[in-house]
């Protein structure tokens, strides 16, 4: 199972975006979680309050879902970032493999 982080300005984009994901069944759950940014951006350091988005999904789909979030997300430089998880519990894991293609 890999974990898939990617943060939106604003809330209805990551609904959309991820609602597509489980449309597609490239992803089986995700969590949007209000959050406050801080970052460089052109040099300058910036503040945000954004939406992180945790995809979950297994292995086998993650360079779709890398190739999706890139092509469709509204920022130029999305947050792409794809943690592997070494310990989920058996069913946990079975429920994402049946729900994703």
């Amino acid at each position: 199972m890999v974990f898939v982080f990617t943060t939106f300005a604003k809330k209805l984009d990551a609904k959309k975006l991820t609602r597509a994901l489980l449309e597609q069944r490239l992803i089986a759950c995700c969590n949007l979680l209000l959050t406050d940014s801080t970052y460089l951006w052109h040099g300058k350091i910036e503040e945000a309050e954004e939406t992180l988005a945790i995809l979950k999904t297994k292995k086998e789909n993650l360079k779709k879902v890398e190739e999706y979030i890139a092509k469709n997300h509204p920022y130029k430089v999305p947050e792409i970032a794809a943690v592997q998880v070494d310990k989920i519990s058996q069913p946990y894991l079975d429920w994402i493999n049946k729900e994703t293609q």
